[in-house]
C-alpha cells in the first residue's frame, strides 16, 4: 500500500517512520526551547513545517515537558488566535471575551488564569496572518514575555518579515530555515512512502529533479506516476511549464494561489482569506480573475446566503 498522502505527518508510530532528514533542525530547535529561548522556523510551503512541529512536540513531551501544537490558521485574528491559546492551555478567562477589552488585556488575563504548572511549550503552524504575528510577537512582545510560556511559531518564507520587523525581532532567539532536501534524503522519502511500489532509479531521479527538494511536491509527484499511471516524462515536462507559469505571474497572484493550494477553494468574501492576505474583496475579486486568466484557477458556484449563488475559485491543474 502506497503512502502518498500530502498531509502533514502525526504523532502515530505509522507516520514516525516515514519521517525523513530534519535531525539537525529538529536538533537546534529543541535545544533553543529547553533553555528558554523562542523559534520562529521559516520554510517554504510544502516544506515539512507542519510534520516537524508535531515532531518536535512529541519528542518534548517524552522528556516531561508540555508541548502544545496550534494551527494559527484555523483562527481569523489574534483574537480568535489567543482565544484557542487560552483553551488548549486551560486558562479560562474571568470575564467574558467580548468585554475583555484590548488585546493586551486578554494576555493579561490569560496570565491570571495559568493552571499552576510546569512552563509550557506552545508550537503554533502559522499565525491567522502576518499582521497578527507583528501585532502579537511584536506590539505585544513584552506582555508575551510575561507569560510562563515559550515559543516556536512555523512562518511561510513570503510572510517571514513581518514575523521579524522591529519590534518582533527581538522576540527570536533563533531564527532556523527549513532547507529542502537533500537528493539522498529525497530518495529515502520516496523509499519509505512507496513501500513494495518502488520506482526506477531512474524515474525517482527525476521526480526528485523536478521536485526541488520540495516534499509536499516530490509525493505529488510520485502519486501522479503511481496511483495515476502518468508518464513520468511527460509530467515532469508538465511540472516543469507550470512552474514557469506560476513564476511568471504578478507577485499579488502568487500568495492567492499558494492559499488555493493550501485550503482549497475560497471567495472573494471570504473573511479569514481577506484578513489573512490584508486585502479588500474587491482586490481579492481582480487577483482572481486574473488568475482565472492564466489558466490557473477555475470557478464553479455554490448556493451562499438567502440561496444567492456564491462563486468559488480553485486551483485548476
Amino acid at each position: 500500500m502506497t503512502k502518498l498522502s500530502g498531509r502533514p505527518l502525526r504523532d502515530t508510530r505509522r507516520d514516525r517512520a516515514l519521517f525523513v532528514d530534519r535531525e539537525q533542525t529538529m536538533e537546534l530547535s529543541e535545544k533553543t526551547l529547553r533553555n528558554g529561548g523562542n523559534v520562529l522556523l521559516v520554510g517554504s510551503r510544502g516544506s515539512g513545517k507542519s510534520s516537524l512541529l508535531r515532531m518536535i512536540a512529541r519528542n518534548l513531551g517524552e522528556e516531561g515537558r508540555r508541548a502544545l501544537v496550534l494551527d494559527g490558521r484555523a483562527t481569523a485574528s489574534t483574537e480568535e488566535f489567543l482565544a484557542l491559546l487560552r483553551d488548549r492551555l486551560g486558562a479560562w478567562a474571568t470575564v467574558p471575551l467580548g468585554e475583555a477589552g484590548a488585546l493586551l488585556g486578554q494576555l493579561r488575563d490569560i496570565g491570571r488564569n495559568l493552571p499552576a504548572e510546569q512552563e509550557a511549550i506552545v508550537l503554533v503552524d502559522e499565525m491567522p496572518s502576518p499582521e497578527s504575528a507583528h501585532t502579537l510577537f511584536g506590539r505585544l512582545r513584552d506582555e508575551l514575555w510575561e507569560l510562563p510560556l515559550v515559543w516556536l511559531v512555523a512562518a511561510d518564507e513570503r510572510d517571514a518579515g513581518l514575523y521579524r520587523e522591529p519590534p518582533a525581532d527581538a522576540f527570536w532567539q533563533r531564527v532556523v530555515t527549513l532547507p529542502g532536501l537533500e537528493e539522498s534524503a529525497a530518495a529515502e522519502l520516496l523509499r519509505r512512502r512507496l513501500g513494495e511500489e518502488q520506482l526506477t532509479d531512474a524515474v525517482m531521479q527525476q521526480l526528485i529533479d523536478a521536485a526541488s527538494g520540495n516534499p509536499r511536491r516530490l509525493i505529488t509527484l510520485a502519486h501522479d506516476v503511481v496511483a495515476e499511471g502518468a508518464d513520468p516524462a511527460a509530467l515532469v515536462e508538465r511540472d516543469r511549464a507550470l512552474q514557469e507559469r506560476i513564476k511568471s505571474l504578478p507577485e499579488p497572484a502568487k500568495p492567492l494561489l499558494a492559499e488555493l493550494e493550501a485550503n482549497g477553494a475560497a471567495s472573494p468574501s471570504d473573511e479569514g482569506l481577506l484578513k489573512k492576505l490584508g486585502w479588500t474583496r474587491g482586490r481579492a475579486s481582480q487577483v482572481f480573475r486574473e488568475l482565472e486568466q492564466h489558466g490557473l484557477v477555475r470557478t464553479h458556484e455554490r448556493p451562499g446566503p438567502r440561496g444567492r449563488p456564491r462563486r468559488l475559485y480553485e486551483v485548476n491543474f
